[in-house]
């Protein structure tokens, strides 16, 4: 009785629906048929019929979708899961489908209302594929939260706080709006792979099953299409923890620290043992005070979508390991323990046979290559002096090793770029100035948490200067001297086409008292600039997140009294060291950025290592932003005596007999706040400006560690031995995420 009364409640409902349907409707025209006329139209010249009907088809696409996840909602509060109360599971079973039945008959009720027929709206593969390459042009539906999220990394990059704070929280809003509607969408038909419905025979739970199963894929699947970007192939990584990392800086800028624990605490749910967020949270609880700190907690719907999220992965991961059925997890901050063991040790066996297969595969290459090498390298080596050794355009400025003292190619190590002097205020500036972090996210220990690193880049201090918190001669040494130093690597190298600035950053790394002893790592691991090495395949793969664009690179040391901080070239293995520099004041080291050039820092263990790391491009399209801008506040506060003068030399060159080093002046430091984290938009999160810098003389079978921190104390001076060209073998290295100095 129970079913009659089921099925004749729904014949009823819909012989209703028919005698209320509004005589005169037009149901939404199918835009597969409004892009059909669009090509159409274009076909016949008729570009008028072009914008009508594209414009109409995408239009349509997004009301669809819009009706679409307005039924779902709509259908999901009016239909609700009852649980029976008499204990008899036949009753408990016909409750549960009968809600299912009244879902399916809402859902189809509403959609036929405002759709008319289902039929009209089934959209083939290719049409659905043309959309989602973006044909007609790029997707708005979604736009939105993007362009919020874009502009506040925008605005957090340049240090307005308070507006970034208000986009990101848009943003954030609409994020989740966004990833309702697209969980909403992935409640549609079973899709099956091409003919495989011919054969489909499943029973009544295997078929719920299937087609749930496909669901969760779907629904999980949807933080990387909201992630993705139509200039990008691959998505924003970690999009929605990024907003929580941005807010929790952005709120600690602007004062507001209860906002700043409840972001640090939301961004921890995501990865609770990230040391620099507990650090941040811990220094955030102690400025408002322990007790009113304890009773702020994280946000508590994002407490919720993770719960939900972990529950549907391993539902997912359950039917992998049942069924079979493919789940790749789109999240890194999934916990380990989510994966069940069996799968984890099936994947592990996997990736060791790939690893197997590949090593053997790239010693095979590695002999083929070495072949070949061999009969181009002197050849190539012959070219590359002929073409190296250029005038150094200064007097002051002196050589003190080539490429080939230097045990490779496209390098040179030049003294007497800068005076004692000069390095004395570039050193005054970096401690008035800098801030913790600068340049690598805001963490102080990006590299090794046996240093601390802080930076500050040409903008920061001419903005400095011109709020009167530095002197203006000293942010204007800043930028001459990494001005001078282009021009002389430029030069030297005989380089046909101008070097321009892809980014410039005085760094100072500090180790860290009580954390020196029988230390094996490096202050910065071995890495190349313009490409991802791996060092046990001997490749560097020019490709994101690796700076492709940087052509060469230089570091003008600016102290040598401190212990360790040598400056290393490898081998691409990174173990066997072929020159080591050690810094002193006015000493650069410049090379070409390419894989010819891997390079590291060794561990600074007492005293603070300061230097200017500089990055060049030879693509005008890839100019430093911050370095135009800082262009134009030079002529703002210097004046059009500086814009004359820097035209003559640009036309006449630059006279070594006139060069005058700029007179550091006197000034108190001034304290600045902890950790400021510089971001990049387009990327979906703030990208990290890297430097390994250094130079050094003589090696010894010395090892090469791995990683980089910062500490305030210097040791007494003492004198700088010149370079040795040995070669010695290096510690094991993990290459970075993204190759820098």
């Amino acid at each position: 009785m129970a079913l009659w009364s089921i099925f004749l409640t729904l014949i009823l409902a819909g012989g209703n629906r028919a005698q209320q349907r509004e005589p005169g409707h037009s149901p939404l025209e199918p835009y597969d048929h409004l892009f059909s006329a669009a090509v159409e139209a274009y076909y016949r010249n008729d570009w008028q019929g072009v914008i009508v009907n594209m414009e109409r088809a995408l239009k349509n696409k997004v009301a669809l979708r819009r009706i679409k996840v307005y039924c779902w909602t709509h259908c999901n509060n009016q239909t609700g899961f009852a649980i029976s109360s008499g204990g008899q599971e036949f009753f408990f079973d016909t409750n549960f489908f009968n809600t299912v039945l009244r879902k399916a008959d809402c859902l189809k009720e509403c959609e036929e209302d405002k759709l008319g027929p289902y039929s009209m709206h089934q959209i083939s593969e290719e049409l659905l594929l043309e959309f989602q390459k973006r044909t007609p042009y790029n997707y708005l539906q979604m736009a939105y939260f993007k362009e919020a999220f874009r502009t506040g990394v925008r605005l957090y990059t340049d240090e307005q706080f308070e507006p970034a704070i208000e986009y990101l929280e848009n943003a954030l809003l609409e994020y989740f709006k966004a990833h309702m509607e697209c969980r909403a969408l992935c409640e549609g038909p079973y899709n099956f792979d091409s003919y495989s419905y011919i054969d489909y025979n499943a029973d009544l739970f295997q078929a719920i099953t299937d087609h749930y199963i496909q669901v969760l894929n779907c629904k999980q699947n949807c933080v990387i299409e909201l992630a993705s970007r139509p200039d990008r192939e691959t998505p924003i990584d970690d999009f929605l923890p990024a907003h929580f990392d941005y807010l929790q800086f952005a709120y600690y800028n602007s004062e507001n620290f209860p906002k700043a624990i409840e972001c640090a605490k939301t961004y921890l749910l995501f990865y609770p043992s990230d040391e620099v967020m507990i650090q941040n949270l811990q220094y955030y609880q102690a400025v408002l005070g322990e007790e009113q700190a304890k009773f702020l907690s994280q946000r508590e719907h994002i407490q919720r979508y993770i719960n939900n999220s972990l529950l549907e992965k391993e539902l997912l991961y359950f039917a992998n390991e049942i069924f079979g059925v493919t789940f790749i997890d789109p999240d890194k901050w999934t916990p380990e323990d989510v994966m069940p063991v069996k799968l984890k040790e099936k994947q592990k066996v996997e990736r060791e046979t790939a690893a197997r297969i590949s090593e053997e595969i790239g010693n095979l290459m590695k002999e083929i290559e070495h072949l070949v090498d061999e009969k181009t390298k002197e050849s190539t080596e012959i070219m590359k002096m002929v073409k190296e050794g250029g005038p150094l355009l200064y007097n002051e400025v002196q050589l003190l090793m080539n490429a080939k003292l230097l045990n490779g190619t496209q390098r040179v190590a030049l003294d007497g770029v800068i005076t004692d002097k000069e390095c004395e205020e570039l050193r005054y500036l970096s401690n008035a100035a800098a801030s913790m972090g600068d340049g690598y996210q805001g963490k102080p220990s990006p590299h090794t948490p046996n240093e601390r690193f802080q930076g500050v880049t040409v903008l920061k201090a001419l903005k400095f200067s011109q709020q009167g918190r530095i002197p203006l001669q000293t942010s204007k040494l800043f930028y001459d001297i990494s001005e001078k130093t282009r021009r002389i690597l430029e030069s030297y190298f005989r380089l046909e086409n101008p070097l321009y600035f892809s980014y410039t950053h005085l760094v100072c790394r500090t180790a860290v008292e009580g954390t020196q002893d029988n230390r094996d790592d490096l202050s910065h691991s071995v890495h190349v600039d313009n490409c991802i090495l791996n060092s046990e395949a001997l490749e560097c793969r020019k490709e994101h997140p690796a700076y492709t664009e940087r052509d060469y690179s230089a570091i003008l040391y600016l102290n040598h009294d401190f212990e360790g901080g040598d400056f290393i070239f490898t081998e691409i293995d990174a173990k066997v060291i072929t020159a080591t520099v050690q810094p002193k004041c006015g000493r650069v080291v410049g090379f070409s950025s390419g894989a010819e050039n891997p390079h590291g820092v060794q561990a600074v263990t007492k005293g603070q290592r300061c230097a200017v790391a500089l990055w060049f491009t030879l693509d005008p399209r890839h100019k430093e932003r911050e370095r135009i801008a800082a262009d134009d506040l030079v002529k703002l506060l210097f004046g059009a005596e500086e814009e004359l003068q820097h035209d003559e030399e640009v036309i006449g060159g630059p006279d070594p007999d006139q060069h005058q080093p700029t007179e550091a002046l006197a000034a108190e430091p001034t304290d600045e706040p902890p950790t400021k984290a510089e971001a990049e938009s387009d990327a979906g999160a703030p990208s990290e400006q890297i430097e390994a810098e250094g130079q050094k003389a003589g090696t010894d079978g010395v090892s090469v560690p791995d990683s980089s921190t910062i500490n305030t104390s210097d040791s007494s001076p003492e004198t700088i031995p010149p370079v040795l060209d040995q070669k010695a073998s290096a510690a094991q290295n993990m290459p970075p995420g993204k190759q820098e100095l």
